[in-house]
């Protein structure tokens, strides 16, 4: 995904030399040169509750598919996710058996790539607003002079 620059540009999270500083200073230097303009700066901030609780199988498999990776990656990941079950237990008393058909495995070194690969196709924002993505984490502002047409742009990108 890397070395073919196929993660979104937008995306730091999870990724060689990226980290959360990267879009903290890309928001400061936006807010400041529109200060310095005299102009506002209205930003959203985002972020997914248990984002990689809700990842859909068959949706990521899609998404995986569309890439056209070499190899046996899409059988592999295919064969990760699914047949997973979970059962709960309550002291001695322990539940059925139920299938999971979304969700990655927590602490599995490959999930945070799935969850990447997951929302990778979101769009560029097409209307000066400026978008970042860590992982689950995401940022979408926009500096400028009117803050009605602002809210109006960065409400239809949202959208």
């Amino acid at each position: 995904m890397e070395t073919n620059s196929l993660f979104n540009k937008s995306q730091s999270g999870f990724r060689k030399a990226c980290s959360t500083t990267d879009h903290i200073i890309r928001l400061a230097d936006d807010v400041h040169l529109a200060i310095k303009n005299r102009q506002y700066t209205l930003a959203v901030m985002l972020d997914l509750t248990k984002a990689f609780d809700m990842v859909w199988h068959r949706g990521l498999l899609h998404k995986i598919k569309g890439l056209v990776l070499q190899g046996n990656v899409l059988e592999f990941i295919k064969d990760f996710l699914t047949e997973r079950t979970i059962r709960v237990r309550i002291g001695s008393s322990l539940s059925s058996l139920y299938n999971l058909d979304s969700g990655t495995p927590q602490g599995s070194v490959i999930s945070p790539l799935l969850f990447l690969l997951m929302i990778n196709d979101i769009d560029d924002p097409l209307n000066g607003e400026r978008l970042s993505l860590f992982a689950d984490d995401s940022a979408l502002w926009k500096p400028g002079p009117n803050l009605i047409e602002l809210t109006k742009n960065v409400q239809n990108y949202l959208n």
